[in-house]
């Protein structure tokens, strides 16, 4: 590996995106599969020698991703994997280094100058520090003008972390209301990991900022049969109106109806009525909700749950985003795409408006 690592230095000098991720590969698989002393030379060569950061920075994640699976670096308390590399007397100015390494990951992570790929590795690095230490900036890294990539890197760090205090920074009102859909999933996603996060999930439900309906009933399924009974039973009470109420009685009333044949022609006349403003179907109807011309291949009781509970379940693209410029302006719609520097949102008139992140 080390010979493989010296002929691969000889071409640092070409594609520099391409010499990054096969830096970023080589680390890895140190990590997963050297031994502690060749880990430990190419850790201190990474911080120590010369060369671009654009490589030598995502070396480190790579290395620290690999080192996370090994058993010998489990064992070392919350420092994490590259900490417990270089822990040791004779290994204190490499150690120096490295916290010399994180103080530059930060600097790099809200440089919103640099390329979003070298911000991503700086952000990533971060999560091998710990909460104390990255948590202010993570919190100023889920802002919605941040590219999507970014959000969601400072959303894996905060994962990995595990600490109710970024659980609170996630659902921060001023946070929450700003996600795009892939955001929130990934948001929704962590808060569902693990215990502490989920008791911070549930204190945001009772207190209004997240809506029960917002958490997917496949996520809702999850907590309700979660091995903690506490959370099981919180769970349940949170969540009995969508299991369990009002809608979903009249659900399970009607739904003896899909014995009965069924009339496509008196169908269209309703849907014209009560759903084309919002849902287009072959072609026509609005564009506000999802297209239901593919409807078909659901199944029929499927399809009257999501009529008469429409609650249940809102996919997280069809959720409407509403954003208001500095100007003052309001646009509301669904997420049509987005980049690292714009949204784009369907509105009801069926116009797109990009909105500029800045």
């Amino acid at each position: 590996m080390a010979e493989f690592f010296d002929a691969v230095a000889g071409s640092r000098n070409g594609n520099p995106q391409a010499y990054a991720a096969v830096m970023e590969d080589l680390g890895r698989i140190f990590g997963a599969g050297a031994p502690p002393d060749a880990c430990r030379r190419f850790l201190t060569q990474m911080l120590t020698g010369d060369g671009e950061l654009a490589w030598r920075l995502p070396s480190i994640v790579g290395l620290a991703e690999g080192l996370r699976g090994r058993s010998e670096f489990k064992t070392k308390g919350a420092a994490g994997p590259l900490a417990a590399l270089l822990a040791g007397e004779e290994n204190s100015a490499a150690a120096g280094a490295l916290d010399d390494f994180f103080r530059r990951a930060a600097g790099l992570a809200e440089d919103t100058q640099l390329p979003t790929r070298q911000r991503v590795s700086a952000v990533a690095l971060l999560g091998y520090t710990d909460f104390g230490r990255a948590g202010s900036l993570l919190g100023d890294l889920l802002n919605a003008r941040q590219a999507p990539e970014i959000q969601l890197q400072a959303v894996r760090v905060l994962e990995r972390f595990g600490d109710a205090r970024g659980a609170e920074l996630l659902i921060q009102p001023q946070n929450w209301t700003r996600y795009t859909p892939q955001i929130r999933e990934a948001v929704v996603s962590t808060l569902v990991s693990k215990p502490k996060m989920i008791e911070v999930l549930f204190a945001a439900i009772q207190r209004g900022v997240i809506k029960a309906p917002e958490i997917t009933s496949l996520r809702r399924t999850r907590l309700l049969k979660h091995a903690d009974p506490a959370i099981r039973k919180e769970a349940e009470a949170i969540f009995r109106d969508l299991e369990g109420g009002d809608r979903m009685q009249v659900y399970r009333t009607y739904r003896d109806l899909l014995k009965n044949p069924a009339s496509a022609t008196e169908g269209a006349a309703v849907f014209v009525r009560a759903c084309s403003a919002c849902h287009t179907y072959s072609g026509a109807g609005g564009k506000v909700g999802p297209d239901l011309s593919g409807v078909r291949s659901q199944p029929a009781d499927a399809l009257l749950l999501h009529i008469l509970a429409p609650n249940f379940e809102v996919a997280p693209a069809y959720q409407a985003q509403s954003v208001t410029t500095q100007d003052g302006r309001t646009v509301s719609g669904w997420l049509a795409a987005e980049t690292e520097s714009s949204l784009t949102l369907r509105t009801a008139f069926d116009t797109e408006e990009i909105v500029a992140r800045q």
